[in-house]
Formats: structure tokens, C-alpha cells, sequence
């Protein structure tokens, strides 16, 4: 009798882990938007953006780039942060985003975040030389705003700068003063100054 009680118990068990094992396949495999929501609130960033990469290539929609991009961490995740947010600030959507974004957001503006966040995952795989040419290429479509992508670059990696970055930096810097009015000249001359 006690052999029969367990083995229906046991039986009983397996199937209910199979059932949950086979409904959490289900979900990453047609759902990885439900998983990457979950795994969010539960503060587990690897597996979070592990599914929000999942639900971006599944579908390729703009508003899935969106939050693969939001949760992405620079210096966790580099490699896909760049990647991700270069084809994100590159999508012809961006404009419209940053546009709708900035009507409630604090100082620095929606374009500024990502370009700065851009900037510095290609500092951290690439090196100064490619981030500091990124960074001056956004200055040049963009302006030299106070929250521009040296700045960003700087205020985040200036501890983990060799004097050689700091020098490339300095000099990707000095290089937009001419181009720079007034306002942006304050600018570029704090950045410098906080190279120092």
C-alpha cells in the first residue's frame, strides 16, 4: 500500500514539474516579452535582457528595440549595448521617439542618454579613438549640449581612462572648438577641464 501511495505521489510530481517545465518553454519560446517583464521585477538583469533580446529578434518591432535598449547596461553588456543602441539611434523611428520621450523627462534629453550610452559601450569594447570619433560625429549633427556624449564619456570612464585615452579624448575634444558658439564653448572647456 505505502509503495503504491508513493509511487502515485511520485508519478503525481513529475508530471506537475513536467507541466510547469513545458508551460515555461512555451512562454520563452512564443512569449520571451512575458519572461523578460517577469525577470525585470525580479531584478534579474541577465535574464531580462537575455529575453527582451529574444522578443527583438523574434519580431523586429521598434517598440521592442525600445525596451531591449532601455535595460540594457553599458558596462555590464557593452558588446549588445553597442550593437543594439547604434541600430537603435540609427532607425528612422528614433526622431520621433526622442521627440515624444523629452516632452516629460528632466535635463538631459532622450538623444543625448543613448548617444552618451552609445559612447561609452564603444569606449568599452572599441577603445578611446572609436568612442572619441563617435562622440564628435553626434557633437557635429547635434551640437556640443550639456549633456553631450564626452561628457557622458567622461563623467563614466574617466576613472578607467589610461593617459593615452584621456589624451585622445582631450584632443576629439579641442578638435570642435572651432565649430563651437558661445554656449557650447562653456562646454567644451568644463569637459576639458574635467580631463584634467
Amino acid at each position: 500500500m505505502k509503495k503504491l501511495i508513493l509511487k502515485t505521489a511520485l508519478i503525481t510530481l513529475a508530471v506537475f514539474i513536467a507541466a510547469v517545465a513545458g508551460a515555461y518553454l512555451m512562454t520563452a519560446l512564443f512569449a520571451p516579452a512575458t519572461l523578460a517583464e517577469f525577470y525585470g521585477k525580479a531584478g534579474n538583469y541577465s535574464l531580462t535582457v537575455k529575453y527582451c533580446e529574444r522578443q527583438y529578434n523574434k519580431t523586429g518591432d521598434f517598440d521592442d528595440l525600445i525596451k531591449l535598449c532601455s535595460v540594457l547596461d553599458e558596462k555590464r553588456d557593452a558588446e549588445r549595448t553597442k550593437k543594439y543602441v547604434a541600430e537603435f539611434t540609427a532607425n528612422e523611428k528614433f526622431a520621433e521617439y526622442c521627440e515624444n520621450s523629452d516632452e516629460d523627462s528632466g535635463k538631459i534629453t532622450t538623444r543625448e542618454f543613448y548617444n552618451g550610452k552609445l559612447v561609452i559601450a564603444i569606449f568599452l569594447t572599441d577603445g578611446a579613438a572609436q568612442a572619441s570619433e563617435a562622440a564628435a560625429n553626434a557633437v557635429r549633427e547635434f551640437g556640443y549640449t550639456e549633456y553631450n556624449p564626452f561628457y557622458l564619456l567622461i563623467i563614466d570612464c574617466k576613472d578607467s581612462f589610461s593617459e593615452s585615452d584621456g589624451k585622445v579624448v582631450s584632443e576629439a575634444v579641442s578638435g570642435l572648438s572651432a565649430a563651437a558658439d558661445e554656449t557650447e564653448r562653456a562646454f567644451l572647456e568644463r569637459d576639458l577641464e574635467l580631463l584634467k
